[in-house]
C-alpha cells in the first residue's frame, strides 16, 4: 500500500468518523417540532413515535457502544501485561488490534450519548430535572472524567510504538518502589471493591436516607464514612508511586500505566452513569411530593447502585470478549493468508476465553443484584422474578444457555487443533449431558401458559412434577451445575496437550501461592459458615426448631473447609489431579444434590432462611473454582508438552459459534437492559415520581422481542461499520508497517502456524521458501506430500523468543496468565 493510499484512507476514515456526529443531530429538527402531550404534563413526543421506545432504543445503543468502550481495554491492557512478561508478540499485537477497535467506536460512543442527552432533556424535561436537582454534581465530574479517558485513550493508542522498550530508565528507582506501588495498588483496588462494588457496613452507612426515614424526621444528609475520606488520597498515591515507578522501569511499563489510567477512567464513568439508572429505581432523599431534599452523594450511594456496578461490569467483560471473538472469526473466515488464518483463530480463542471468564461470573453478580432487589423492595422483586416481567426471565435463561452451550462448543471443537486432546474427548458427552438436563431445569417456569380447557383437564396450573422445577431451589442448583460443568470443560481443554505433572513440591513459586490461595478461600467459607452457626432464629421471624437446619448446612461448609486441606495436600503429594476431582466432585454433589434437595424443605419449613442458603452455593462454586486454578496453574507450569496446538488448523464451524456468541450475548444485554428499567413499571422514580404520560404502561413480551431486535441488528450493522472503519488502511495481516512489525505486530510464523482443513483450500505457499525451510529441519517427520503440515512444523520460532533447544514453542502456552 503506497504513503498516498495510506494518507487517503485515515482521511476517509475521519472523514465517516466526524460524520457520525452529524447523522445523529439529524433528530434535532424533529426534537424542535416536538408538542407538548394533551394532559399538560411535562411530556414531549418526536415525529409522532413513542417517547418511551425512541429513549429504550437511543439508550439501549448507547449502553451496548459504552459496554464494548470499558470492557475492551481492561483485557488489552491485561493482554499487553501478559505479552511482556511472556516476551510473546501475539498479545502484543493482539492487545494493539482491540485498542484499535476501540478507538474507531470510540466516537461513536460519544455521539450516541449526546444524542441520547439530547432525547432526553427534550421528551421528559421534568425527569431530567428531577435527576439534576439530586446529582447534578456528577454531571461536572462526568465531564471530566470524560476529558481524561479520551486523553489516555489516544495517548495509549498512539504511543504504542514509541513506548516497546523494555530497557530500564531507573532501575535503581524502579526497585525502590516496587514493593511500595504493588501495596498501594492492592489497596486501592480492596477499597474500590470494597466501598463501589459490595454493599459492606460502611457502603450501607454511606447511603442518603429513605423515604421511611425522611418521613420519620430523619437528617436528609448522611456524614461520609471515614473510609470514603480516606480513599481519594490512597488513589493519588497510588497514581503518583505507579507513575514513577512506571517511568522508572521502561518504556513499556510507562505505556501499561496510560492504559491503567484509561481502565480507571472508563470504570469511574459507568459507576457514575449507573448512578443515575439506580437513582430512579431506588431513590433516597425523596419526599412523597418528589422533591429531593438530600445531598449529590446520598443520591448516588442509593440501595442498587452497587449491585449494578458489579453486574454490569462483568457483563462487560464477557461482552467485549464475545464481540473480540466473533471479529476474529470474522476475520479468519475471509482472509487466504495461512498465517492471519493462524493468528485469528488464536484471537478467536482469547476472546472467548474472556468471554466465558465473564459469563462464569455474571450468576454470581446477578444474583447479588436480585438480592438487593429483593432487600430494598420485595413488591420489586416479586415482580421481576414472579409477575410480569417472570417470562422475560425465562427468555433471558433460553439466551444465557444459548451462551453456555455455544462457549462449550467452541471449546470441543477446539480441541481438533490439539495433538493429544483425544484423550479428554469422550468426555464431552457427558460434560454436553450435564448442560442440557441443567439447562432444561433452568427453563422450566414454575406456572405453564395454559389455556382455561388444559388448566381444566390437569386440574390446576401447575404440573405435578414439573412445577418444582420452576422454584428458584432447582434453579440455584442448576446454575451452579452449569457453571461448574463449563469450568470443567475449560480445565479439560487447557491440558489437552500436557502430560504428566509433578507435586508442587517442585512448582517453584507456586508451593507457596497454593497455600495462600487456601487460607484465602477457606477463611471466606470459614467466615460465612460462622455466620450461619451463630444465626438466630428469631432474626429471621423463624421458630427456634429450625436451628439444626442452619448447624446442617453450616457443617456442609466446614466439610468443604477441610476438603480444600486435602486438595492441597493431594496435590504436595503428586496428586494433584486427584485433589482437584475429589474438590471439585465434593463441591458439585453438597451444592447441586444435597443444597438442591434441600433447598425445598428450607422453601416450605424455613423461607427466609433460602437466601443464606443460596449465598452458600454461590460461595462453594466460586472459592471451589479459584483454588482448583491455582492448583492447575501451578501443576502444569511445568509440564511435559504431548502434542503441538495447531492454530489455524479447525473448520468454519466453530467460527460461526463465535458469531453466534456475540449475536446472543446482544440479545441478552439488550434483554436484560429493559428489564432493568422496566421494573419499575409506571414509576420514572419507583415509590415516588409516577409516569402519567399515556404510554407509561410496560410493553408486552411480543414487543420486548421485537424491539430487542431491532436494537440488536442496528447496533450489529453500525458495529460492523466501525470495525471497516477500523480497518481502513491497514493491511490484511493486520500490521500497521514497521511500527508494528517492531513489537512483534507480525504474527510468530513458528507459534502460529498450523494446518489448513483440506476444505478451506489454501493458498500454496512459496516453493523457495519451503525448501529453504525443509532444509533447516531435516529431522521433520512430516510427510513431504502434506506442504501444509509441512509448513506448521517447520517454521522457525519468532527470535524474540529464543526457545531453548529442548522446548517446544509458546503455541502450546495458554492466551491467560
Amino acid at each position: 500500500m503506497t504513503r498516498q493510499t495510506t494518507l487517503f484512507a485515515r482521511v476517509g476514515r475521519r472523514i465517516a468518523l466526524g460524520s457520525i456526529p452529524l447523522v445523529a443531530l439529524l433528530v434535532l429538527p424533529a426534537l424542535a417540532l416536538a408538542q407538548d402531550t394533551p394532559t399538560g404534563e411535562p411530556y414531549r413526543s418526536v415525529a409522532g413515535l413513542d417517547s418511551r421506545q425512541v429513549v429504550w432504543v437511543v439508550a439501549q445503543l448507547h449502553l451496548l457502544f459504552g459496554a464494548f468502550v470499558l470492557g475492551v481495554p481492561i483485557f488489552a491492557v491485561i493482554l499487553e501485561v501478559v505479552g511482556t512478561r511472556n516476551h510473546d508478540p501475539r498479545y502484543d499485537r493482539l492487545a494493539r488490534e482491540c485498542t484499535r477497535l476501540l478507538s474507531a467506536a470510540f466516537a461513536t460512543t460519544a455521539s450516541l450519548g449526546g444524542l441520547l442527552a439530547f432525547v432526553l432533556f427534550g421528551l421528559y424535561p421534568g425527569v431530567m430535572q428531577h435527576i439534576a436537582n439530586a446529582m447534578h454534581g456528577t454531571f461536572y465530574l462526568y465531564g471530566l472524567v470524560f476529558f481524561v479517558e479520551i486523553a489516555a485513550m489516544y495517548s495509549y493508542q498512539y504511543s504504542w510504538a514509541r513506548m516497546t522498550s523494555l530497557e530500564p530508565c531507573r532501575p535503581r528507582l524502579a526497585k525502590l518502589l516496587r514493593i511500595p506501588s504493588w501495596l498501594l495498588g492492592a489497596a486501592f483496588v480492596s477499597l474500590t471493591f470494597y466501598l463501589f462494588l459490595w454493599n459492606g457496613v460502611v457502603a450501607l452507612a454511606s447511603m442518603g436516607p429513605s423515604i421511611e426515614e425522611i418521613a420519620a424526621g430523619a437528617a436528609p444528609t448522611r456524614p461520609l464514612p471515614e473510609l470514603y475520606r480516606i480513599f481519594p488520597w490512597v488513589m493519588i498515591a497510588f497514581l503518583l508511586v505507579y507513575a514513577i515507578y512506571s517511568w522508572a522501569s521502561s518504556r513499556k511499563s510507562l505505556h501499561i500505566y496510560v492504559g491503567v489510567v484509561l481502565n480507571m477512567a472508563g470504570i469511574t464513568i459507568m459507576v457514575i452513569a449507573n448512578s443515575w439508572g439506580t437513582f430512579m429505581m431506588s431513590p433516597t432523599g425523596t419526599t412523597h411530593a418528589g422533591v429531593y431534599v438530600g445531598d449529590t452523594w446520598g443520591a448516588v450511594s442509593n440501595y442498587l447502585w452497587r449491585p449494578l456496578n458489579l453486574h454490569r461490569l462483568m457483563g462487560n467483560i464477557a461482552y467485549g470478549g464475545f464481540v473480540i471473538g466473533a471479529y476474529a472469526a470474522v476475520r479468519f473466515l475471509t482472509t487466504k493468508n495461512r498465517e492471519d488464518r493462524a493468528y485469528y483463530d488464536w484471537m478467536g480463542y482469547v476472546g472467548n476465553f474472556i468471554g466465558i471468564s465473564g459469563l462464569l461470573l455474571i450468576p454470581f453478580a446477578g444474583y447479588y443484584l436480585g438480592r438487593e432487589l429483593y432487600s430494598f423492595s420485595p413488591v420489586m422483586g416479586n415482580d421481576a422474578m414472579g409477575g410480569f416481567l417472570s417470562w422475560n426471565f425465562v427468555v433471558q435463561a433460553v439466551l444465557i444457555g444459548v451462551l453456555f452451550v455455544g462457549a462449550n462448543f467452541y471449546l470441543w471443537s477446539g480441541m481438533e487443533r490439539i495433538e493429544g486432546a483425544e484423550r479428554y474427548r469422550p468426555y464431552v458427552k457427558f460434560i454436553l449431558l450435564a448442560l442440557a438436563l441443567s439447562f432444561f431445569v433452568w427453563v422450566i417456569p414454575h406456572n405453564l401458559p395454559l389455556s382455561p380447557e388444559e388448566a381444566a383437564r390437569m386440574g390446576t396450573q401447575y404440573h405435578p412434577l414439573l412445577k418444582y422445577l420452576g422454584l428458584m431451589p432447582a434453579k440455584n442448583a442448576a446454575v451452579n451445575f452449569i457453571i461448574l460443568s463449563t469450568y470443567w470443560s475449560f480445565m479439560l481443554y487447557r491440558r489437552a496437550n500436557k502430560g504428566e505433572v509433578a507435586g508442587l513440591r517442585d512448582a517453584g513459586l507456586g508451593r507457596f501461592i497454593v497455600p495462600a490461595v487456601m487460607l484465602l478461600t477457606s477463611a471466606a467459607v470459614a467466615i460465612w459458615a460462622w455466620v450461619i452457626f451463630g444465626l438466630d432464629p428469631s432474626d429471621l421471624s423463624l421458630d427456634q426448631s429450625v436451628t439444626w437446619i442452619f448447624h446442617f448446612h453450616a457443617w456442609l461448609l466446614v466439610g468443604q473447609i477441610v476438603v480444600q486441606i486435602l486438595a492441597v495436600v493431594l496435590a504436595f503429594r503428586e496428586r494433584g489431579k486427584l485433589g482437584q476431582a475429589v474438590l471439585l466432585a465434593y463441591t458439585a454433589i453438597v451444592v447441586v444434590v444435597v443444597f438442591g434437595a434441600s433447598g425445598f424443605y428450607v422453601l416450605k419449613v424455613a423461607n427466609p432462611f433460602l437466601r443464606h442458603l443460596a449465598v452458600s452455593q454461590v460461595l462453594m462454586v466460586l472459592t471451589a473454582m479459584i483454588l482448583v486454578t491455582a492448583i492447575d496453574l501451578a501443576l502444569f507450569r511445568g509440564a511435559r508438552t504431548v502434542g503441538r496446538i495447531r492454530w489455524g488448523a479447525i473448520g468454519a464451524r466453530p467460527q460461526y459459534a463465535l458469531v453466534l456468541l456475540c449475536v446472543t450475548v446482544v440479545l441478552t444485554m439488550g434483554l436484560m437492559g429493559y428489564i432493568h428499567s422496566g421494573v419499575r413499571q409506571d414509576w420514572h422514580f419507583y415509590g415516588v415520581i409516577r409516569d402519567v404520560s399515556p404510554t407509561a404502561q410496560n410493553p408486552g413480551l411480543d414487543e420486548v422481542g421485537y424491539v430487542v431486535a431491532f436494537i440488536t441488528i442496528v447496533y450489529l450493522s453500525m458495529l460492523s461499520f466501525v470495525f471497516w472503519l477500523a480497518n481502513l488502511g491497514y493491511s490484511s495481516g493486520g500490521a500497521e508497517g514497521p511500527a508494528l512489525a517492531a513489537v512483534g505486530g507480525a504474527a510468530p510464523s513458528g507459534e502460529l502456524q498450523g494446518t489448513t482443513p483440506e476444505s478451506e483450500e489454501p493458498d500454496e505457499p512459496d516453493e523457495q521458501e519451503h525448501e529453504h525451510q525443509r532444509d533447516e529441519h531435516e529431522d521433520d517427520d512430516e510427510p513431504e506430500e502434506e506442504p501444509d503440515q509441512d509448513e506448521a512444523d517447520d517454521e522457525k520460532p519468532n527470535d524474540d523468543e529464543k526457545p531453548n533447544d529442548d522446548e517446544k514453542p509458546n503455541d502450546d502456552e495458554e492466551p491467560a496468565p
